[in-house]
C-alpha cells in the first residue's frame, strides 16, 4: 500500500522532468540547427583581370609614366584555403590564407607594320589573409555576398619580357628582382555568388570577386605610386566540419 502511494506521488513529476529535459537540450539544439548552417572548410581558385592605379611618385623623384601609362590588364590566378562559420542565422565570418597574384602587361609593335616588337608582363605575388563578413541565405542552394579586408605580405616579383628585332629574331628575358616593393599591403575585397551543398555535406561554389588595394605596392623610394585592383571569379569546393 505504501509503495502504491509512493508511486502515485511521483507520477505527476515524471512527465515534467522528461519535458524539461527535451526543452533544455534537444529543443534548443534543434532550434540552433535550424537557424545556423554548419561551418565549412573550403579550397578556392580565383582568376582576376588585374590592373592598377598608377601615378608619379611626387614624394621622391618624379619620373614620367612613359610606356607604363599604356599598360593593360593581365589575367592572373590565385589560390586559397579557408573556413566559413556562422555568427548569426544569416551572418557569417569567412577567413583563410591565399597565394595572391596581381599584375599588368604592356605590348608594343613598331609602326607601319615593322617587325620590331616588345612586351612584358608584371606579376606581384603575396601571401594574403582574406577576411570577410558575409550574408548567406538558403539551405542547399545558398546566395551570398560579403565585404572585408585582405592583409598581404609580399613574396616575389616577376617580369617576363619578349621582343623581336627588325630582322625577325625572337628573344626573351625574366627579371625577378624589385627592391622597391613594399613588404606589406592591404586591400578591400568583396564577393557575391552561389553555393550548393549536397546531402553528404560536400559543396561547390562560384563567386564574382572584386579587390582594390589601399596601400602602395612600392615603398616611398619607388618610381611610382601603384595600387592594384581587379575583377574576377572564384570557384571552389567546400566540406562541412560540424
Amino acid at each position: 500500500m505504501k509503495s502504491l502511494a509512493y508511486l502515485l506521488f511521483l507520477l505527476p513529476f515524471l512527465p515534467l522532468s522528461s519535458s524539461a529535459q527535451i526543452i533544455s537540450k534537444d529543443g534548443v539544439n534543434l532550434k540552433e540547427k535550424q537557424q545556423k548552417s554548419a561551418a565549412y572548410a573550403f579550397i578556392a581558385f580565383n582568376q582576376t583581370n588585374s590592373f592598377r592605379l598608377l601615378n608619379e611618385n611626387k614624394e621622391f623623384i618624379t619620373i614620367p609614366l612613359g610606356k607604363s601609362a599604356d599598360e593593360t590588364p593581365l589575367n592572373v590566378w590565385s589560390y586559397g584555403l579557408g573556413i566559413n562559420a556562422a555568427l548569426a542565422r544569416f551572418l557569417r565570418f569567412e577567413g583563410g590564407i591565399s597565394y595572391l597574384q596581381t599584375g599588368e602587361q604592356y605590348s608594343f609593335q613598331e609602326d607601319m607594320g615593322g617587325d620590331s616588337t616588345f612586351a612584358y608582363q608584371n606579376k606581384y605575388r603575396y601571401f594574403a589573409m582574406p577576411c570577410q563578413v558575409k550574408f548567406e541565405y538558403g539551405k542547399k542552394l545558398r546566395f551570398s555576398f560579403g565585404v572585408g579586408i585582405m592583409p598581404q605580405l609580399f613574396n616575389a616579383y616577376r617580369q617576363d619580357q619578349q621582343w623581336t628585332t627588325y630582322l625577325g629574331g625572337k628573344n626573351d628575358n625574366t627579371i625577378k628582382s624589385n627592391t622597391t616593393c613594399n613588404t606589406f599591403g592591404l586591400s578591400l575585397i568583396g564577393s557575391t555568388g552561389l553555393h550548393y551543398v549536397s546531402q553528404k555535406t560536400w559543396g561547390i561554389f562560384i563567386q564574382m570577386t572584386y579587390r582594390e588595394q589601399l596601400t602602395n605596392t612600392f615603398t616611398r623610394y619607388g618610381d611610382y605610386v601603384h595600387k592594384s585592383k581587379g575583377l574576377g571569379y572564384t570557384i571552389g569546393i567546400s566540406k562541412n566540419i560540424e
